[in-house]
């Protein structure tokens, strides 16, 4: 049996995938919370420093979706770079879980 090494779009490929389904999960998050608000106004008040934290994690996710095809280009691929980049999804993802679900605290000792 003779195993064909794998080529960096091929490897690409893989990681971009993992990836995708990361911060694809982020996004939903973020976007159901917004339509969360939009459906039901009257159930949540709404701070100012928490719709643009939600908006600096939408640009931070998009920005890094559209930067991640630039890795295409990467000649070689390391298991490193590949925790790395896997790692640093799981990042965005728990920064915007975790404010999620820690806002009434933060609000309040923000505004209070």
């Amino acid at each position: 049996m003779v195993l064909h090494p794998l080529t960096s779009p091929d490897i690409f490929q893989h990681v971009r995938m993992i990836m995708g389904m990361v911060v694809g999960l982020s996004v939903t998050r973020l976007l159901t919370g917004l339509v969360r608000i939009i459906q039901h106004p009257n159930q949540t008040r709404i701070y100012p420093v928490h719709i643009g934290w939600v908006l600096t994690l939408l640009l931070m996710l998009m920005h890094f979706w559209w930067w991640e095809l630039w890795l295409i280009e990467l000649p070689m691929w390391r298991f490193e770079t590949y925790l790395f980049l896997i790692l640093y999804a799981i990042v965005l993802f728990f920064s915007e879980c975790i404010f999620i679900s820690r806002r009434k605290c933060f609000f309040f000792h923000f505004l209070h």
